[in-house]
């Protein structure tokens, strides 16, 4: 579970609390576990299964709903986040490389979000995204604030 950042550690506990409907029905760790399997391996499928299908295809509209209503630490929403980004650019309080928090990796977070919510793959804390993964996720935000400004996918 090192290999998890701390927006995945928070899914996937998230994914562990979920019950399945009916009573007797056996979690998917249960059943992975029973069929001889173990945390550490079921942790490593979940991670890879999560990862391939965040980099699968192009976003959905739904996609780019979940990332706007997606958990920003200290600032409600993405939306809330990118609205009060832009607002701090246009008023002079924020700049590329600072952003509004004053620190040189602010679109972690908004990375951290997306995430969380399955939307782009992890990384190793400290390590950051790598370049492609960096591309795609710019991508996908760019995207939402498409979506969130109301411009119409073509």
């Amino acid at each position: 579970m090192t290999d998890l950042n701390i927006a995945e550690r928070e899914a996937l506990i998230d994914h562990l609390a979920e019950k399945p409907a009916g009573s007797g029905v056996l979690t998917p760790l249960e059943r992975y576990i029973r069929d001889g399997g173990t945390l550490a391996g079921y942790v490593a499928g979940w991670k890879r299964d999560r990862d391939e299908k965040a980099r699968a295809g192009e976003p959905t509209v739904e996609d780019l709903d979940r990332a706007l209503a997606a958990a920003v630490d200290g600032y409600g929403t993405v939306r809330d986040y990118l609205t009060e980004l832009l607002t701090s650019f246009w008023c002079g309080r924020a700049d590329p490389k600072y952003g509004m928090t004053g620190d040189s990796s602010w679109q972690y977070d908004i990375y951290r979000a997306l995430n969380q919510v399955g939307l782009i793959a992890g990384w190793r804390d400290g390590y950051g995204l790598d370049k492609a993964e960096e591309s795609k996720a710019d991508e996908l935000i760019s995207a939402v604030i498409k979506r969130m400004a109301g411009v119409r996918s073509e």
